[in-house]
């Protein structure tokens, strides 16, 4: 008699289960529709990423001015606060 266990590694159920998917390659890298958008913007504009994590994005267009927010940040720019529960105000 044989037995199939299926298991998962402990980061990804972690990852499943608390819905942590981030940002790991440049969006932006193959299209300049995002920099083309954020040229159109005012100079002082801040662009709002209320589900931030680690903050991936931040590196990819490092001359935006970013808001960053995350239930369970993973970068030292994002603030703690459940965006879902409590949306950050002025956006």
């Amino acid at each position: 008699m044989y037995a199939i266990i299926l298991v998962r590694k402990p980061d990804m159920t972690n990852k499943i289960l608390r819905g942590q998917f981030f940002t790991t390659s440049n969006p932006f890298q193959n299209s300049n529709a995002f920099s083309s958008w954020h040229s159109l913007l005012p100079e002082d504009s801040e662009i709002l990423e209320p589900f931030a994590g680690a903050g991936n994005l931040f590196d990819y267009l490092p001359e935006a001015k970013w808001a960053g927010y995350d239930i369970e940040p993973k970068h030292p720019d994002v603030i703690e606060q459940d965006t879902i529960k409590n949306f950050p105000k002025g956006y």
